[in-house]
């Protein structure tokens, strides 16, 4: 049910509380791979580049071979400067 809400919100481009309501997912859930992703795509679509690189290193974490979280991740580094991080 959260996340069908954060959904509906980041389709009406609303960040702030996007952001807020995949925070409330994880409190419920902080194993839950996707709400890490789509967090990290928030805090990026804001700008906040430290928190999405957090929140894609965890959603790495939890979901391994998922090529989503590796291509964002990855290219986020890319763009941040750092090559190595980018190719981890």
């Amino acid at each position: 049910m959260v996340m069908n809400r954060a959904n509906f919100i980041h389709w009406k481009d609303m960040i702030d509380e996007l952001i807020a309501e995949y925070m409330r997912a994880l409190e419920l859930d902080p194993y839950d791979a996707m709400a890490h992703f789509n967090l990290a795509i928030a805090h990026q679509d804001k700008n906040m580049l430290e928190e999405a690189i957090g929140e894609y290193k965890m959603a790495r974490v939890l979901n391994p071979y998922d090529f989503k979280v590796q291509n964002n991740d990855g290219a986020l580094h890319l763009n941040k400067g750092r090559m190595y991080d980018a190719l981890l």
